[in-house]
């Protein structure tokens, strides 16, 4: 779920401190590899049955429905923001690109 992710993140932790930047990448690889550790020892968790994709993991641990309801709200929401950050973040580039290709320099 990284994808456009990684665009927003540099300018966001520009906004921080020093040490803010530097708790905060710390945090986010601990949570990474957490959650990378769940599904790798819960992938064959029940013989015959393999867990591949995080809402069949929490449709085992939380029920068929509630399952669902826990985990797709939140990759919805997830997808929707980074789809909003990779059109501000695309539309700004093409606006320093077209200000460069129509400016005229004057390299005297």
């Amino acid at each position: 779920m990284v994808r456009v992710g990684v665009l927003s993140f540099p300018y966001a932790l520009s906004e921080l401190g020093r040490g803010a930047q530097d708790s905060n990448t710390d945090f986010v690889g601990i949570i990474a590899l957490y959650t990378l550790w769940q599904m790798v020892e819960k992938h064959e968790m029940v013989m015959g049955k393999r867990f591949d994709r995080y809402h069949e993991l929490n449709q085992h641990a939380s029920g068929e429905r509630l399952g669902l309801y826990i985990v797709v709200p939140q990759q919805l929401i997830w997808e929707v923001g980074m789809c909003i950050v990779y059109m501000v973040t695309s539309g700004k580039s093409l606006d320093v690109c077209d200000l460069n290709a129509t400016t005229v320099h004057n390299f005297v």
